[in-house]
This record gives structure tokens, sequence and C-alpha cells, in this order.
């Protein structure tokens, strides 16, 4: 009877453990994304699924973009080498165009981490392996600095004045800037573009500014006024440039008074002959001056962090495109810098990578942090300096470069402040 009985329990539990693991779901095999040439590729159709986006296909049913929201990421054919990209796939940095901030490159770890929109959930990329894993994210919300050279960030007291870590003042001489950022508007059509970018651009100076690192939005007759009726200095003024880039008679003169009064002006365009072409053209016009190559021993290039390498944005390829490649360009009056043109698309790097994604994107981010301290300063050294990234184009940077370069961004009109 005790037999029977023992029997029985025995061959419940086996039917309850059973049952249990039928039941039971098994976990998600993630794919493996490819590597080739340094570039890693994730399969798009697990892409489209993971994050919830849209493909758009041909009719034999070839993906050609994904769609999430707002943003579209066109898939490229062919690579920067002029080789097929792998069916069905996608470089993993042009996920930054369909998830803007959202792909951060780990350089200790050499792997992708890419957070879906609601930040639920975080996918890690393997960029040796091309190994997937899921990982739950941590909720922490406080700001980090993915890098390590930099051991310290200035930071506002209440009283409105700023010091680093170590106590020391780093208050910036004029006490009249309200707006560091001051996006100039002219009658072209491209003046407006790439405000995300400035947004992301600004966020990351923020911490090293004793004000609200806020933008604002001029016509450029009115700079002046603007300038004497709110008792404002304007350190800085961004010029976004393109191919129809031309100034009318009134602009030239405002941008002229501006200079003269000293403004600094910083040019922005994308890495395109023609364009470097019409920009220096109307900076001989307005200046009298033409535009010189930028030397990497210049005080900008090292006034906030110290960069052994400028930045030089999307300007960096495997072919030239432009004369002067990799370098930014610039007009000095006296011992002054008072024109910056970098045809290295900042803005348009802002828009589509963040800070931390990658330590070249990071010295991108520095570089234009150099640039508005030397704008606010005029020049004058600040007390305080850091390490900068590595601002190296590898091949892989390049190779990247070029996709960014082919991913381009709708002109967004946003309300004017």
């Amino acid at each position: 009877m005790t037999r029977r009985f023992t029997a029985c329990l025995v061959f419940v539990l086996l039917c309850a453990l059973l049952a249990a693991a039928v039941g039971k779901t098994p976990p998600e095999r993630l794919p493996t994304a490819r590597l080739r040439d340094g570039v890693v590729y994730l399969p798009v159709a697990f892409t489209a699924s993971w994050f919830g986006a849209k493909i758009s296909a041909t009719k034999t049913g070839m993906p050609t973009a994904l769609t999430l929201g707002a943003h579209t990421v066109h898939l490229p054919v062919r690579d920067t080498k002029g080789k097929a990209v792998p069916s069905g796939y996608l470089p993993v940095m042009l996920l930054n165009t369909l998830l803007p901030g959202g792909v951060r490159w780990d350089a200790h770890a050499h792997v992708y981490r890419i957070s879906t929109p609601g930040g639920g959930k975080q996918l890690t990329v393997n960029a040796r392996t091309g190994v997937l894993h899921e990982d739950t994210p941590p909720h922490v919300s406080l700001p980090t600095t993915t890098e390590p050279e930099i051991d310290h960030m200035s930071l506002l007291d209440p009283e409105g004045k700023t010091s680093d870590m170590h106590g020391k003042d780093v208050t910036p001489t004029d006490p009249k800037v309200k707006y560091l950022f001051v996006r100039g508007k002219y009658h072209g059509t491209a003046w407006n573009a790439n405000p995300v970018g400035t947004k992301r651009f600004l966020a990351f100076v923020q911490p090293f500014l004793p004000f609200a690192a806020e933008f604002h939005t001029i016509a450029l007759p009115n700079i002046a006024r603007e300038q004497t009726a709110n008792n404002q200095r304007y350190p800085l003024l961004y010029l976004s440039c393109d191919q129809s880039f031309l100034l009318t008679p009134d602009e030239i003169a405002a941008l002229r008074r501006y200079l003269k009064t000293g403004g600094f002006l910083f040019l922005d365009s994308a890495p395109l002959p023609a364009v470097v072409t019409r920009v220096k053209a109307v900076m001989r016009q307005v200046t009298g001056h033409d535009l010189q190559p930028i030397p990497t021993e210049h005080p900008l290039n090292t006034c906030l962090f110290q960069l052994s390498t400028p930045g030089v944005g999307e300007n960096a390829h495997l072919l030239p495109r432009v004369e002067n490649d990799r370098q930014n360009f610039g007009i000095v009056e006296g011992e002054r810098l008072i024109v910056f043109y970098s045809p290295g698309n900042f803005m348009h790097l802002f828009a589509l990578c963040a800070p931390d994604a990658h330590p070249y994107f990071t010295a991108q981010y520095q570089m234009g942090a150099n640039i508005a301290a030397y704008a606010l300063q005029r020049g004058e050294p600040l007390p305080v300096r850091y390490p900068g990234a590595n601002a190296t184009a590898t091949v892989a940077v390049c190779e990247y470069l070029d996709i960014l370069n082919s991913t381009p961004l709708s002109l967004k009109v946003e309300k004017q402040q």
C-alpha cells in the first residue's frame, strides 16, 4: 500500500513538472549581427520588430526604409567602398536616424547599446562577435559622462556663479549674456536646418556655462536693434548654409556691423564643393577677406576641451570631397578669430548622434563647446580646461560619416522664440 502511494505521488509530481515545463514560454532567441569591414549590420526584419518600426519595401519585397514616428531611415544599397550592403541588413549606426540619441558606443566593452524609444529595454550588440543581448537599462535619470578623463564639470550655484568641483571660480567676464546661441534668419531656405541638433548641442554645453544655454532666432537686419533694446550681447551668431546661401545687401551690412562690434560668426554646412565655394564668396562680400584654414595650434581648438586633433564634424572621408579636407576655416581681425566656418555639418551630426555614441562624436561636441567658449570669452583664455576626447577619424568612423552624409534631414521650422 505504501509503495503504491509513493509511486502515485511521484507520478503526480512528474506530471506537474512536465506541465510547468510545457506551459513555460521559451526565451526569445535573438539573431546575430553581421560583421564586415569593421561595420556592424543588424537584420532589418528583426530591427523593425524590436523597435516597432514600419518597413517600406519594393514590389518584390526588398526593404527600402524603416519609419518610426516622425523619423525615417533609408536603407543604403551599397557601402562607402562600393560593395553591396548585405541583403536584409542595415548598418547599426543608421539607427541614430531612426532613434536620435538611442545608439551609444561603449568603448570599454566594445559594444553598442541601443535603447527603445520608451527606454523600456536595451539591446546590446557586441562589435567583435555580433552577439545580441537584451538588457534592462538601469532606472537612473542622473546625468553622467562616459569620458573617464573628464574628472570634473563646472556647476551653477544658487547665486549665479559658476565653479568647478574643486571650488575654482569660472564665471565668464561678461554678465550681459543671456542667449549663448543666436540662429540668424536670412531669406534663404536652410537657416533653420537641424534644430534638434541645436538643442542637443546646447544641452551638452550647459553644465559648463553660468546661465541657461538658451537659443534665440533673429532676422539678420534686426540684430543690432535687438541687442540695444534688450541691453544684451549676443556672443555667437550661427548660420546654417547650403548651396542656395546668399545674403541681401541689408543682411550683409548687418552682419558686417555685428562683427565690427565684437561678434563671432559660426558658419556650418555640408562638405560639398559647391556649398564651400558659395560660403567663401559670401564671406568675402561681408568682410573683404578670404576664409583661410585654421591651424591645429589655434587657441580655439583647446580653449575649453584640449583637443589634440580639431573636430571637423562630418568633413572626414576616405576619399576627400572638398579642398582642405578635414580642416576648418576662419577669418582673423587683429589677433581674434571673428569667423569660424566648418564644412562639417555639425548640427546635422548632433541631430543624428548622441555625444556618448562614440569617442569621435564626443570630440565633435567638445569642438562645438570650444567654439561657444571662444565666442563667449572673445578669444580670451578660460581659467579651467578639460582633457579632450579622441577626435581621430579612423577608417570605420569615415565609413559612418559617409553614411550620415547620405542621410538628409528635412528642414523643421520651429516657432521662433
